[in-house]
C-alpha cells in the first residue's frame, strides 16, 4: 500500500519497518504504555479513553520512536459522542507540572478550536494546520494513518489525505519520541494500533493546472 498526496514525498507501507504491532489487552496496556490523564481500559480488543471534564487525557508508548514514524490504528466515537478523536507523536509526554501535555505533535478530529480537525506543533502552536471539511460520525470506524516525514506532517483517514503540514523547523528533540491516544471531554476507542517507519521516496512537485502556453 502507498500513500500519496504529501508534498514531496510517497510513502510505501508495504516496505515500512514494523516499529509496534501489538492488540491491545489489559496487559499490553500495562506494560507497553503510560497512562497519566484520562480513564481507559480495554474491552473486546479496544483501547476505550473517556473524561468528562474540560480537560484532555492520553495513553504515551514507553518507547521511544524517533524519525520518521507513522501511526497507523482504527478508532471510533462511542455514541452520542461526535467530537475530539485525538492523537500524537514526537511527543514528551505528559508534563505532570503543569498537568497537561508536553512538547509533540497534536492531531484532533472535530473537536480542538471551533470542532476543525488538523495538526498543531504542542504548545507554542508554531506549525499548525485546520480544516473545517470534516465532521466526524459517531460511532463510524476510522482507519487513521498520520505522521512526520522529514518536514511533513499529515493525516490520512480512510486512504485519503486530510491534512498536509510543513514544519520548517522539525521537532527533533530525541526526548520527543513518544506516540499517544488521546480524548478531550470526549468517549473513543482504539484498535489495531501500529507504530511503522514507512519506506518513503521523495517525488518532484507538478504543477497540474492549466497549460500555461495556451491563451487565457
Amino acid at each position: 500500500m502507498k500513500l500519496n498526496g504529501i508534498l514531496g514525498f510517497s510513502l510505501d507501507l508495504d516496505r515500512a519497518d514494523v516499529l509496534y504491532d501489538r492488540p491491545f489487552s489489559r496487559e499490553s496496556l500495562a506494560e507497553d504504555f503510560l497512562v497519566p490523564a484520562g480513564d481507559w481500559s480495554v474491552e473486546d480488543g479496544w483501547l476505550w479513553g473517556r473524561i468528562q471534564a474540560n480537560a484532555g487525557g492520553f495513553v504515551y508508548s514507553r518507547t521511544l520512536y524517533p524519525g520518521n514514524v507513522l501511526l497507523d490504528f482504527t478508532a471510533q466515537t462511542v455514541p452520542p459522542c461526535d467530537h475530539d478523536l485525538n492523537f500524537t507523536w514526537r511527543s514528551e509526554g505528559w508534563d505532570e507540572g503543569k498537568g497537561d501535555a508536553g512538547r509533540g505533535y497534536i492531531a484532533g478530529l472535530s473537536g480542538w478550536y471551533e470542532g476543525k480537525s488538523g495538526i498543531e506543533r504542542y504548545p507554542e502552536t508554531t506549525a499548525q494546520a485546520m480544516t473545517s471539511l470534516f465532521h466526524l460520525e459517531p460511532g463510524r470506524s476510522y482507519h487513521v494513518q498520520a505522521g512526520t516525514v522529514e518536514d511533513r506532517c499529515f493525516i490520512f483517514l480512510d486512504g485519503a489525505l486530510l491534512v498536509d503540514l510543513k514544519d520548517p523547523a522539525p521537532l527533533s528533540d530525541p526526548a520527543c519520541g513518544r506516540i499517544g491516544l488521546g480524548v478531550f471531554y470526549s468517549s473513543v476507542r482504539f484498535r489495531d494500533l501500529k507504530v511503522l517507519r514507512p519506506s518513503v521516496t521523495r517525488t518532484d512537485p507538478s504543477y497540474l493546472g492549466f497549460d500555461r502556453t495556451s491563451d487565457l
